[in-house]
């Protein structure tokens, strides 16, 4: 059986985190949305990189809650996690991580979705 040391797997890492921007990018490259088509190829994967780490902050680790994290922070703005009623939810201990993404579409009203991207206009999300 071949075992990896701490070293060794810590060499991979980059690999991954590039292999998992990719996979974001190439499925959001084929989703509609004009925010995401709005980007340049250099700057979506700077955004998906900002939108992977700010994820990770919130225990995200699956590739699919993780793309859900920087597909919200394209489409709503790059500080919509800042909204309490977002919050809240991203930090809520009762639900598992990876959960929290979805359930972010069944806890919030349109309201709370509107304020969520006003809030993040309000902070510096790009025109």
């Amino acid at each position: 059986m071949l075992t990896l040391r701490r070293g060794q797997q810590k060499a991979f890492e980059p690999l991954v985190e590039d292999a998992l921007v990719e996979g974001i990018f190439v499925f959001l490259r084929q989703c509609p949305d004009p925010e995401v088509h709005r980007l340049d190829d250099a700057h979506l994967r700077a955004a998906i990189r900002a939108g992977v780490a700010q994820g990770r902050a919130f225990g995200l680790t699956w590739q699919s809650s993780l793309g859900a994290f920087v597909g919200l922070s394209l489409v709503v703005g790059p500080r919509f996690h800042e909204h309490p009623a977002v919050r809240a939810v991203l930090s809520d201990e009762s639900i598992p991580q990876d959960e929290r993404i979805r359930l972010l579409g069944e806890r919030l009203s349109d309201e709370e979705w509107e304020a969520a991207a006003e809030c993040a206009s309000e902070r510096g999300h790009a025109p």
